[in-house]
């Protein structure tokens, strides 16, 4: 460490990069304690599908995303995955620009996008036909026939 000196004489510090380094990986930690080893694993697996998502379509590994890039990659997503999951993969992107200090545009399309897809996907109709107590009766009246005891 320097010695204490006039404000206007700096000090030289000699030690000053590896107390850095060793800040630096400290600091490292400290982020990394925020979210559990599950939920980084989860992260890195956002960050490598957009990787791979923009090393197949040629789009560059610019950090922010674009957001027409992190659009086509919802709409590349929509078919092959839940949208639990890709909600989970823009919470990656989002958390990587966080951490990186970078302007974060991603919770404005996660709420339009999980609209668009809510409203976009087809409902399923239960086609199954209810049990009616007519139904119930045959089904029991044939019990005998398709079914014998031990």
């Amino acid at each position: 460490m320097g010695e204490v000196q006039k404000p206007s004489r700096p000090v030289a510090n000699h030690n000053s990069n590896k107390d850095l380094e060793h800040l630096s990986h400290m600091a490292d930690y400290i982020v990394n304690q925020r979210v559990s080893k599950n939920t980084q694993k989860s992260y890195n697996l956002a960050l490598s599908k957009l990787r791979n998502f923009r090393l197949s379509y040629k789009l560059k590994q610019h950090w922010p995303v674009q957001v027409n890039d992190l659009l086509n990659f919802i709409a590349f997503c929509q078919y092959r995955v839940f949208w639990g999951t890709i909600s989970y993969y823009i919470s990656g992107v989002s958390y990587h620009h966080e951490i990186q200090g970078i302007q974060d545009t991603t919770k404005f399309l996660k709420g339009k996008a999980s609209k668009g897809i809510k409203n976009s996907r087809r409902k399923r109709y239960d086609i199954r036909a209810l049990i009616t107590a007519q139904l119930l009766s045959d089904i029991i009246g044939c019990l005998d026939k398709a079914c014998t005891t031990l």
